[in-house]
């Protein structure tokens, strides 16, 4: 399938340096055609569409090129492509360490996989792939941001079905954090209109917010504790408080 620009916009390799310096390090390894085929064709819808009846083992170039980017990230690493990760089809919510461990999560039946190489397939073209480093993110740091048009329209816990303590312990370190974070992006975005993913981590005795990806306004994402539907975006930070959600100020 070929993406629209709003959506292929939003590809990590269409990330200006300055995005990709505030998120997770990473290391980028193409996939050449050949290995496209061997990655989709672990999917048997894949395989049934271009009537491929032959295992295609992925090259010795590949492996390697993952074996070294795995050098970089001792704690682990986590593989993905431009458009989707592996993150559904995996059994377990841990780091590859080893190429072994790299091959157990790509190796695996994934649609979204499948359908993101199909493009690529296609026109017997090649594909990006990413070793991005392993970070824990406790759930109550995640958070969902919206913007239009270069204007913060709404910021979201991510996960909407629980209640973190921690974000009302620190709610003004929180919302300072993401202020500047929504200051960076107004400014070094590609975009005008997007929505992000960030996660807060304590750097120096200070939260600091750091890029996760980016999605495209467009009302298939998820809108957390907003609602497409009524269309209710204020500008303010929402997350639940005593089972409630709060639309807090971002200034305090």
């Amino acid at each position: 399938m070929a993406y629209p620009k709003a959506v292929s916009d939003t590809f990590f390799a269409s990330w200006p340096d300055a995005l990709k310096q505030a998120s997770v390090p990473h290391e980028e390894i193409p996939i050449s055609p050949d290995d496209v085929l061997a990655l989709a064709a672990n999917t048997p819808e894949f395989c049934e569409k271009f009537a491929m009846f032959n295992h295609f083992d992925l090259s010795q170039d590949f492996l390697d090129e993952v074996t070294a980017g795995l050098e970089k990230f001792p704690s682990g690493a986590f593989p993905r492509l431009d458009y989707c990760s592996w993150k559904e089809s995996c059994l377990l919510n841990s780091p590859a360490r080893t190429l072994r461990d790299v091959e157990a999560i790509i190796l695996q039946p994934n649609q979204r996989i499948a359908s993101a190489l199909m493009e690529p397939a296609i026109h017997n073209q090649g594909a990006n792939f990413y070793l991005r480093e392993w970070i824990d993110m406790p759930r109550w740091s995640e958070f969902r941001i919206f913007m239009r048009d270069r204007k913060i329209i709404g910021i979201s816990q991510y996960y909407t079905t629980e209640q973190f303590p921690q974000i009302q312990q620190s709610l003004d370190d929180i919302r300072q954090a993401l202020i500047e974070f929504c200051l960076f992006l107004y400014k070094e975005s590609h975009l005008e209109t997007v929505i992000a993913d960030v996660f807060l981590s304590n750097q120096n005795e200070k939260l600091q917010a750091h890029l996760i990806e980016l999605n495209p306004f467009l009302k298939r994402a998820d809108p957390c504790l907003y609602s497409w539907e009524k269309s209710d975006f204020d500008g303010k930070f929402r997350f639940i408080k005593n089972e409630r959600v709060v639309a807090a100020p971002m200034a305090s």
